[in-house]
């Protein structure tokens, strides 16, 4: 007789629901803690951004302590995203430009007939800057492909 013919055999909705489940691996995770952790970060980024950029000052710039809550007429647009998008890439770029090893890596990717992922990342970076963004989206996808994790966040 096959499981079909007995019910009793046959899995239930819950019994499937039980087994897809998986133990909370993170039961002793500081929920409130991460978020400060993210929300210190993210008001660095953006006191740097406003560094980089001339805007406001680092002393100038507000600090906001909660996230903004986006109801549908105050969302922001697809353009404000873009924007905010460009600007993040600039600020990565001239971090990763001005890393300790950025010299080495370019040296490295010279020396190396531009086989070196870590320099095609940092010679995107450069290209990228100065406003050769094609170049830099194939640096990048070089880079990304033999396995930089900066490189991908880079193209995303």
């Amino acid at each position: 007789m096959s499981n079909r013919a007995r019910p009793e055999l046959r899995r239930t909705l819950e019994g499937w629901l039980a087994r897809a489940r998986t133990k909370d691996r993170y039961e002793f995770y500081d929920l409130t803690a991460a978020k400060a952790r993210l929300m210190r970060r993210r008001d660095l980024r953006r006191r740097f951004v406003c560094a980089v950029h001339g805007g406001d000052t680092a002393e100038t710039t507000p600090v906001v302590t909660d996230p903004p809550t986006w109801t549908t007429p105050g969302r922001p647009s697809a353009a404000d995203d873009v924007g905010r998008a460009g600007l993040d890439l600039r600020a990565v770029s001239l971090l990763l430009l001005l890393s300790p090893h950025a010299d080495s890596d370019m040296a490295a990717f010279i020396d190396r007939h531009f086989a070196h992922r870590a320099g095609a990342r940092t010679f995107a970076c450069l290209l990228h800057l100065s406003g050769h963004a094609d170049g830099a989206r194939f640096w990048w996808q070089f880079a990304a492909g033999a396995g930089d994790d900066a490189a991908e966040y880079c193209l995303f």
